[in-house]
């Protein structure tokens, strides 16, 4: 993406991980709004223009704009430490490629961040069946694994990678190989697939330690060759008495297995026989292998308790993905101003998000210098440009503001007010609707009731067609209408069929649906198409319990601010989807 900057601004599609640096010498900061049911009203700080027919793309070229703006925005979040925005945007790309690698790479370190190991594990799942896995990818899986008890797994995703990439050898990934051996079980330990792995991690060991004159390694920890050599001889040695008695434990155990079978056979062709058979020669012979495998065990554990283990880290740390980098726009007098900046072209192979098309990660500065703009000259300075004359004194650049943008559904409950999920407006600077026909309008926060997770906004000058609200639910089935499907820039709303049982206003309300409906803030209506309560969905829900704000929730929020007025029977018309915008600086 460098060197381009998408018309988001103009197209009022700042998404769900977006950053955008901004000049806002020419505007004035906005305050956030969050707070149970208090009234405030930001304004919008830029007005979108509306995107002619002409500028928005289709077919394919729609789904690579889609992914290309997606993965940026999920990207930049992550270069944030917005882990639950990077979370959601990359959710939205692996629903249009699923098997994007890198959009699978930062997802999982979206999870592992969040200290989600659940959903990790799954994003894990998945990754692993793409060839050709990054290093930083083949890390954080192992790190995944190891939580989930399963480090030979990690071993052969380490193995593997190292066998890819052998020159030079790779000291991290060598590490995290050492770390997975060490915490597997006796069970593993005694697999042939172990044994074969701990022969080869020795083998690119040595090939790492050649690197490095005079020094060997003892387990992680690199120390002078007499001494690194000293310990790993004694380690060796240790391991093979170990393997002794375990050895003599298995014998043992075969032994007293043997003859247990022989007794039995005995015992089976006399009874068939009808005569008595004598087992005293049978039972010494199994109580002398029980004594044997005892003391043999007794003398495995003592040496396992004075063994001088190599040391590892006790977990892999998990590692930042390179993905390349995030765009970092700066706003021109034609983006304030509402003009649409050139969007990049979908064929432009530098905007592309799959893993062989990623440049290099070069993380944003978030606290140097950016260029400025001066809306009372002709050009912006550039403080990339040549050193100044002897004596000038270069003025301090002016602070680049850093935002984030969230998704949800909005419904409109009267002519122009609507409501929405509370956790995608807070902190919102800048809120933008966009309807069936494509076009944002500019929206501010009304209030917010933090308790029930929903929002009131309002959206100045316009005229909505709107929804009527029910009068009570019983239970039965539901309709939500949201955004299932991935759009940034013709967003269609959809009808997801589903069912619910009456809140009881003990419990926290959960419905049931057919689909996810992705975005939360989405209507829940009854068969009349009347609206009986408000699902607040997030990306990792489960269908069968969607959490949502019950009708009560609802009036509550409103207090009379609903329309009288019968609504549209077209309640895709009244859906929308939303856009907030919300300041984050980098630190």
């Amino acid at each position: 993406m460098s060197g381009r900057v998408y018309a988001r601004l103009a197209l009022g599609l700042v998404s769900s991980s977006c950053v955008v640096a901004q000049v806002m010498a020419q505007t004035p900061a906005v305050p956030s709004v969050v707070g149970g049911g208090t009234p405030a009203v930001p304004k919008v700080t830029v007005t979108p223009a509306a995107p002619s027919a002409s500028t928005r793309p289709t077919g394919e070229a729609a789904r690579q704009k889609n992914l290309d703006a997606l993965f940026d925005q999920a990207r930049a979040a992550l270069s944030l430490n917005d882990f639950k925005a990077a979370r959601d945007g990359f959710a939205d790309v692996l629903t249009l490629d699923p098997r994007n690698a890198a959009a699978l790479s930062g997802q999982t370190y979206a999870y592992l961040k969040l200290d989600d190991f659940a959903h990790a594990r799954a994003a894990v799942d998945r990754a692993v069946t793409v060839p050709g896995p990054s290093k930083q990818m083949v890390m954080n899986a192992s790190a995944v694994f190891l939580k989930s008890k399963t480090p030979m797994r990690g071993a052969k995703l380490l193995r593997d990678y190292l066998t890819a990439h052998q020159n030079p050898v790779d000291e991290d990934v060598l590490n995290a190989l050492g770390t997975s051996l060490t915490q597997a079980d006796d069970t593993t330990k005694a697999l042939t697939f172990f044994e074969e792995t701990v022969r080869f991690y020795e083998s690119m060991n040595a090939k790492l330690e050649a690197t490095r004159s005079g020094e060997k390694r003892w387990g992680s920890t690199w120390l002078p060759a007499a001494e690194g050599q000293r310990k790993n001889d004694a380690y060796r040695a240790a391991l093979a008495e170990i393997r002794k008695e375990a050895g003599a434990m298995a014998q043992a155990k075969s032994n007293f297995d043997v003859t247990q079978a022989n007794k039995d056979r005995a015992l089976a062709n006399a009874r068939k026989m009808r005569r008595s058979v004598s087992t005293f020669g049978y039972d010494n012979d199994m109580a002398e292998y029980d004594r044997q495998y005892r003391a043999a065990s007794a003398k495995r554990e003592a040496l396992l308790a004075k063994l001088d283990r190599p040391p590892f880290p006790s977990e892999i740390a998990v590692v930042e993905p390179d993905l390349g980098t995030a765009t970092v726009a700066v706003a021109s007098a034609a983006a304030a101003a509402g003009t649409p900046a050139a969007a990049p072209s979908a064929t432009d192979t530098s905007a592309k998000t799959g893993p062989d098309k990623l440049p290099a990660w070069v993380p944003p500065k978030l606290n140097g210098p950016s260029p400025t703009f001066n809306p009372g000259s002709s050009s912006s300075s550039d403080n990339s440009s040549s050193s100044s004359s002897a004596g000038s004194v270069t003025p301090a650049p002016a602070p680049k503001k850093l935002y984030i943008t969230n998704y949800a559904a909005a419904f409109a409950v009267g002519p122009d007010v609507l409501v929405t999920s509370a956790v995608a407006v807070e902190g919102a600077q800048t809120l933008t609707v966009q309807g069936t026909d494509g076009n944002p309008m500019n929206a501010e926060v009304v209030s917010t009731d933090t308790g029930s997770g929903l929002a009131l906004i309002r959206v100045p000058g316009k005229r909505l067609a709107y929804l009527s609200l029910a009068d009570k639910f019983a239970g039965g089935g539901v309709t939500s209408v949201g955004f299932p499907t991935v759009n940034l820039f013709d967003p269609v709303a959809e009808a997801i069929t589903g069912g619910a049982t009456a809140p009881t206003g003990s419990d926290k309300w959960t419905i049931k649906l057919n689909k996810h409906p992705r975005l939360p803030g989405g209507p829940l209506l009854s068969s009349d198409n009347k609206v009986i309560g408000v699902q607040l969905a997030t990306r990792d829900s489960e269908i069968a319990q969607v959490p949502a704000a019950t009708l009560a929730d609802l009036k509550k929020l409103l207090a009379g601010q609903a329309a009288s007025a019968p609504g549209t029977a077209n309640p895709q018309a009244a859906t929308m989807q939303l856009t907030a915008v919300r300041q984050k600086r980098g630190g």
